[in-house]
């Protein structure tokens, strides 16, 4: 083995890998939290091929597949042996202790046995410190730098590292509360910038800011010239943000139509009267098809 055999390069790359499974883990619990687990795992190969899976629970056995090992037999199954060069990744470090839940052995001891002298993880299990077998290993381990990874990959791994199992997981049911508002956001800006004919569809920067709602006395901005609309979002119903959204938004088609002068924006204005009018009326609209928005 050589010390090139253990470097891990094009981490921008990787770290798009954990995004991508930190999705699946979510969809995952959305789908059927019984079945799927909070780790998920890709083997990529040097010619780029990246087979993903998630922790899953095995019927037949009553067993855990983790997720290195889910991951390794897919791609076993699609390509053959993991050839050298390889790295996986995966949402946090590899597990070494035994574990009667477990199927097959350590994902320390399979990763070592499949060749691969690399892992990349969003997080690391800072138990694993204590295990000789973990000490022992062949392959380096490198934790991503990016925060927010970092953060939610923390939180998935929480829910069954940490003693008050519970408190972890009222904060991952927040963090799926989050994902899925920022869903339905992202699809309602779509629709409203199709039903108001947008030129361009503005960025939204959903804001916890409470210091410049207050200043500002007002939950949406959006300043002519700028691509992008700010929403203040904290402590506040999903009908609501959408609302102030569309409202902002049809302030973005006023501009484009050349609306919107100088001093023409001030409480009860012509152009406020259309925004309130539109956006009470679309919101509606929308919430027909999607009642999930009222909560």
């Amino acid at each position: 083995m050589k010390i090139s055999d253990f470097r891990i390069h094009d981490t921008e790359k990787l770290d798009r890998i954990l995004v991508k499974l930190c999705e699946m883990i979510i969809d995952g619990k959305k789908k059927n939290p019984n079945y799927y687990g909070m780790v998920a795992a890709c083997v990529l190969d040097p010619q780029d091929e990246e087979v993903c899976a998630v922790n899953y629970f095995n019927g037949e056995t009553g067993n855990r597949v983790h997720a290195e090992r889910a991951a390794i037999d897919k791609y076993t199954m699609q390509f053959g042996d993991v050839p050298t060069g390889s790295i996986i990744i995966t949402t946090l470090s590899p597990c070494s202790e035994e574990m009667a839940e477990r199927e097959g052995s350590s994902c320390t001891d399979l990763i070592e046995s499949a060749g691969v002298h690399k892992v990349y993880c969003g997080y690391i299990d800072p138990t694993q410190d204590e295990s000789e077998a973990y000490h022992d290993k062949t392959f380096h381990v490198k934790q991503t730098r990016n925060e927010k990874l970092i953060a939610m990959c923390k939180t998935f791994a929480d829910t069954f590292l940490e003693d008050d199992s519970a408190e972890s997981s009222a904060v991952f049911e927040a963090l799926i509360k989050q994902v899925n508002e920022e869903e339905m956001i992202h699809k309602f800006t779509q629709w409203a910038a199709k039903v108001l004919k947008l030129k361009t569809i503005p960025e939204v920067e959903l804001s916890m800011n409470t210091e410049e709602a207050q200043q500002g006395h007002h939950t949406g901005r959006h300043t002519q010239g700028e691509n992008k609309v700010w929403v203040y979002a904290k402590n506040r119903n999903l009908v609501d943000i959408l609302r102030t959204l569309f409202h902002e938004l049809v302030h973005v088609r006023q501009g484009e139509l050349n609306m919107i002068k100088p001093n023409s924006s001030y409480p009860g204005s012509p152009i406020e009267r259309q925004a309130d009018e539109m956006a009470g009326k679309f919101i509606k609209i929308f919430g027909a098809d999607h009642p999930e928005i009222f909560q």
